[in-house]
């Protein structure tokens, strides 16, 4: 066997592997939104809050300043600071973590208001409706936009990216993403599966954006390896045309 059909092997090998992890993560993702369409009812039943609760005024309060424009903005604030102080690596990855964000929670917007069911606080016969029923568009009508949360797509777009890219601060966006997805139901805005599903759709766009447009770690550290290694050559190069300058 040559060294081209030996390379040719090892790439079919790790894009099957590739696709293998893919079908796997994709049915762990069904299973996983399954399982949580099974819990809805329990969770309207026991984690949605009276509305003189104190906890779901807790709730209310952090819907509002955990909603996609308060995150973008803090995104895009982060990245200016980060690009004034001259910091050029941290403002690309602030810049990726906007989109990150921003195409997330985008998506869900669009999925819910095209989708169409109902949220469990809603005065209005539940179920799925689509993006038009009795007569009437119901894009845009917000007691029909529960499926998947945008609210939680977004910080997921964000806890996603960290996961992938900046393991310690990893934690941090799990913990906003868990909180506002609490909040969320709290006030009766969405059902266990509406938040899981934007949980599992921030995490198909984020794979998609960090294959697509952000520069490998290991293609990083090649390039970095690659260029210490020329300029080491060149250091030799300069030395031995000075010692042979000398010697003759």
């Amino acid at each position: 066997m040559s060294l081209d059909d030996s390379a040719h092997d090892r790439i079919r090998a790790g894009l099957q592997t590739s696709r293998n992890r893919g079908v796997f993560f994709i049915l762990l993702g069904l299973g996983a939104l399954g399982l949580s369409m099974l819990g809805d009812a329990w969770c309207v039943q026991h984690v949605q809050l009276a509305p003189e609760s104190s906890l779901r005024k807790l709730g209310s309060f952090l819907s509002h300043w955990m909603d996609w424009p308060w995150v973008l903005g803090t995104l895009l604030l982060g990245a200016l600071f980060c690009h004034w102080r001259g910091h050029h690596d941290s403002r690309r990855f602030w810049i990726a973590l906007l989109l990150a964000a921003g195409i997330a929670g985008g998506s869900a917007t669009v999925l819910r208001s095209v989708i169409g069911r109902t949220r469990p606080s809603a005065n209005v016969t539940q179920g799925w409706y689509g993006p038009r029923a009795e007569g009437r568009w119901l894009v845009g009508v917000r007691d029909y936009n529960a499926f998947p949360s945008g609210h939680t797509a977004t910080l997921a777009g964000v806890a996603a990216l960290l996961v992938i890219r900046r393991h310690r601060a990893a934690p941090v966006g799990i913990s906003l993403t868990a909180l506002v997805a609490w909040a969320r139901l709290s006030v009766g805005a969405h059902r266990l599966s509406d938040v899981v599903a934007s949980t599992l759709l921030a995490a198909l766009v984020v794979f998609w954006l960090d294959r697509k447009f952000l520069p490998s770690t290991s293609t990083t550290a090649s390039e970095s390896t690659s260029k210490a290694n020329s300029t080491s050559l060149t250091d030799s190069e300069e030395s031995e045309t000075i010692n042979a300058a000398v010697t003759s």
